[in-house]
């Protein structure tokens, strides 16, 4: 698959992202697993675990950019961060997921592994915020332990089950003229349809603040689950993003540069433990191959910038 970049050469990935992974969102990846993509009995990503790390010290929250998208099991940055600390680092994230969908991957987890007891919990978000649906909290005891979205998993796997069955379907037929296009479901999260009509700096600073206020709710939510439910440090970073680097003058760059620095002040005014991860050492606007997804260098860049981050903190996880 080829990927093109306005801002930099190029970038050539393996056939098997463009086919199951693009078409699966969330937890999904596991109805569509490729040989290529390790996966649990649970649909998280696995790594090839550092050698004798038997128990889980790290979970790592995040939507694909944590997953680890375009690359291979060894180069995200959870499976960076294993190497750097020599802890084992289990990847919880979820592709399209944010800080909502994180407490749900969690409190999953917990359900299916009660033994788990990490030290820290490392959420990493940022890109996915554009409309966290937590808008009336519900307490944490009330969690739900299922994954938030499953109903909607469910209407998927059966649609993709009818396009994979003998029998030629009107659904067969849209997908063989149409391809992806034609399996553009309504997925894991609830977007905020009025975002892309705003266009003055004021209205979009506005959506910013709105949705940091849902963000940091969340992460207190995050926060008193790992309380009660772990003896783990909540560690959560805003991650980078394209548009600190690239300069570009598109209408959705300066849209989405606006709501994105927008909210991370906005959150970082609110809550002095939020680390900002903008701006680290040696990224550059060609370790993206878009405005969010990373290469594997990059990758590296961004675990020694959690590890880094961390021990400044006295938190330092070896």
């Amino acid at each position: 698959m080829k990927i093109e970049r306005l801002w930099g050469e190029d970038s050539h990935l393996p056939d098997f992202w463009s086919t199951p992974l693009e078409i699966s969102q969330t937890r999904l990846q596991l109805i569509f697993k490729s040989k290529n993509i390790s996966l649990d009995e649970l649909g998280f990503r696995k790594h090839q675990s550092v050698s004798h790390l038997d128990s889980c010290e790290i979970i790592a929250l995040g939507g694909s950019t944590t997953f680890g998208y375009y690359v291979e099991d060894g180069e995200s940055w959870p499976a960076h961060f294993e190497t750097i600390t020599r802890r084992k680092v289990t990847n919880l994230a979820q592709v399209k997921g944010d800080i909502w969908t994180s407490i749900g991957s969690l409190t999953d987890k917990k359900r299916h592994d009660p033994g788990i007891n990490p030290r820290f919990i490392l959420t990493y978000d940022g890109v996915n915020q554009s409309s966290a649906f937590l808008t009336q909290l519900k307490r944490f005891e009330r969690v739900t332990y299922q994954h938030p979205n499953f109903p909607q998993l469910q209407e998927i796997l059966h649609g993709y089950r009818r396009l994979t069955t003998k029998k030629m379907s009107i659904e067969q037929i849209g997908y063989f003229l149409y391809g992806k296009r034609f399996l553009n479901w309504k997925l894991a999260r609830r977007y905020n349809s009025t975002f892309d009509k705003k266009t003055s700096n004021e209205e979009i600073l506005e959506s910013s603040k709105i949705e940091a206020e849902n963000y940091l709710t969340c992460l207190g939510l995050l926060r008193k689950i790992s309380n009660s439910c772990f003896s783990a440090q909540v560690v959560a970073f805003l991650q980078p993003h394209l548009f600190c680097y690239w300069k570009g003058a598109d209408e959705e760059h300066r849209i989405r540069k606006i709501y994105l620095d927008g909210l991370y002040q906005e959150i970082l005014l609110r809550d002095a433990e939020v680390v900002d991860l903008r701006y680290i050492d040696g990224l550059t606007a060609e370790n993206f191959f878009d405005w969010a997804h990373v290469n594997g260098e990059g990758n590296l860049i961004i675990a020694n910038g959690v590890y880094k981050q961390l021990t400044k903190r006295g938190l330092d996880p070896r």
